[in-house]
């Protein structure tokens, strides 16, 4: 309700909801302070481990704009690819295969991939919705899908198992 009104953004609602769970935890005593701590433990690792690669991600993605990596492989596709249908197609396939994690995938490679894509005369938001659709289904799938490792840690099933069954 206080995104609806305008109250609170949706991150300053999920802190809200994450108070509001422990305010009724209290009240109807089924939290105790071990299952606070655990799950407050849980959430600094879990952070951690994602700023960590998103600080790494923003360094590189600072090292290749500073040695301008997005003019030279701008010019270098478009000198390669002549039309914007075959630049969606491998843009499609290096998702897929490439599998980064999503906010990493974002720093590193929208700088890249969006100016080529502007270029080509694609609509941003056309190019958005492909880049996010694909960079999501390459997070989950093999080989290098990041969501698929994390998946399968989660749940206690084995890799192998589970590309088993992604294949289509």
């Amino acid at each position: 309700g206080g995104i609806r009104i305008g109250v609170f953004t949706a991150t300053e609602a999920g802190a809200v909801a994450i108070i509001y769970a422990v305010i009724l935890g209290i009240i109807y005593r089924e939290m105790k302070l071990t299952d606070l701590c655990r799950g407050l433990k849980e959430t600094v690792c879990t952070t951690a481990s994602i700023m960590l690669i998103v600080s790494a991600a923003s360094v590189f993605s600072w090292i290749l704009t500073k040695e301008r990596i997005p003019q030279m492989l701008t010019e270098w596709m478009l000198a390669t690819i002549h039309s914007r249908i075959v630049f969606l197609i491998v843009v499609n396939i290096f998702l897929l295969i490439v599998g980064i994690e999503g906010n990493a995938s974002m720093i590193i490679l929208v700088p890249l991939l969006a100016p080529i894509a502007a270029s080509y005369g694609i609509n941003e938001i056309q190019f958005a919705m492909i880049y996010i659709f694909n960079n999501a289904i390459g997070a989950l799938s093999p080989p290098m899908g990041t969501l698929m490792f994390v998946t399968c840690s989660i749940t206690k099933c084995k890799t192998a198992d589970f590309i088993k069954e992604a294949v289509p």
